[in-house]
């Protein structure tokens, strides 16, 4: 095991290696039924909001940790390739809520070039080193490469991206055999990231040591991570396509399979749109926490959440938050209530409504959803 980051007094992250050798789409029904129901229940959720907030300030903050997850970074392509593309401008107004968390967390999807400028057009999930800019100014701890894109260029590229990330802080998640742990006050969170998503042959992932879901090695990761932290999490990047709307009978399948091996909860990247919430066993599952930024011309690729899981002073999840995002001209992360309040809220109370359908424990507050899960 191997400290690599110290982001706040008492908060670290740590990885270690196994040696066992063994859509929902845009909705549309914006009458003005729906506006005036969305903005008469405005006035109640700010009410609920302030008394959230006035509760959390009275609240030792110390006592509690949170982990920030942002969803999927595909950078590049059909924008970013500009030159005068400003990395630090893409999510200026985002900054002051990721950075509230005790650690951030993402999947990247992207490889870092040491150019200062990229010009190839072969170059849709490329950045230049000035992503690092952004990156930091986010709060980002950890970016999982256990994606089917990460391998889009050769090893050397793919080598690069990793030391890079690391020379400046960013832990490098979903390497094989390699799980993550963040530590406040003693206690430890595990993320295991694994990809089960190929493009090419599984042979290049491999040999860039890309962590390939598989049912045994899931098994000894969630092991170990059982034995050394108080919360697993396993994050799978799964599903058909970013093209393919909804959650597959093999997400279902592997969703309880990890849950069953041990894990506290599952959550996943690459299959689009923010499904609703939904229990097994007593362990939430996140199908899908979207894309915090994307070249993706569907509306659902567009519409996304940040999810902030708050843990209490035993480790045990009390509450997931959902704040809405909205990518705008596929350059730009914005809160989706300053995007379009209008459009935000509706987004918030169907989905809201759709986790309630799902036995869960959920309402609006202000300017994002809260589930309640101890």
């Amino acid at each position: 095991m191997q400290m690599l980051k110290k982001k706040a007094d008492n908060s670290t992250i740590k990885y270690s290696r196994l040696v066992d050798e063994n859509a929902y789409n845009k909705n549309e029904e914006n009458d003005n039924k729906d506006k005036e129901d969305i903005k008469n229940d405005q006035n109640i959720e700010e009410k609920k909001e302030n008394n959230i907030d006035n509760e959390n300030k009275n609240t030792n903050s110390n006592d509690k940790t949170t982990l920030m997850v942002l969803g999927e970074i595909m950078m590049g392509g059909k924008v970013t390739k500009s030159l005068d593309y400003d990395y630090l401008m893409a999510f200026k107004d985002v900054y002051n809520k990721t950075k509230e968390s005790d650690f951030t967390y993402a999947n990247f999807a992207t490889n870092i070039t040491n150019l200062d400028k990229i010009e190839d057009a072969r170059s849709d999930y490329l950045v230049t080193k000035n992503i690092l800019n952004a990156l930091n100014a986010l709060g980002i701890d950890a970016l999982s490469i256990a994606n089917d894109h990460i391998i889009d260029f050769p090893s050397d590229i793919i080598k690069n991206t990793k030391s890079i990330l690391e020379e400046n802080s960013i832990f490098v998640a979903g390497k094989k055999d390699m799980p993550l742990y963040f530590e406040k006050n003693g206690k430890k969170i595990a993320i295991i990231s694994t990809n089960s998503v190929i493009i090419g042959t599984k042979d290049n992932y491999d040999k860039n040591e890309i962590s390939m879901y598989d049912e045994d090695n899931i098994k000894k990761n969630i092991n170990e991570a059982k034995k050394m932290s108080d919360f697993v999490i396993v994050d799978i990047h799964w599903g058909k396509g970013e093209a393919s709307f909804g959650v597959s009978e093999q997400m279902k399948e592997m969703a309880r399979f990890v849950i069953d091996s041990g894990a506290d909860l599952v959550m996943g990247t690459h299959a689009i749109g923010i499904q609703p919430i939904e229990m097994y066993n007593g362990k939430p599952i996140i199908y899908t926490t979207g894309y915090f930024m994307s070249n993706l011309e569907y509306e659902t690729t567009k519409t996304s959440y940040m999810f902030n899981f708050v843990f209490n002073k035993d480790t045990k999840l009390e509450s997931i938050e959902m704040t809405p995002i909205y990518i705008n001209d596929l350059k730009e992360t914005l809160l989706y209530t300053n995007y379009d309040e209008v459009a935000a809220n509706i987004n918030m109370k169907n989905l809201c409504n759709r986790i309630i359908d799902n036995g869960l424990n959920a309402e609006i507050y202000g300017n994002k959803i809260v589930i309640k899960i101890t």
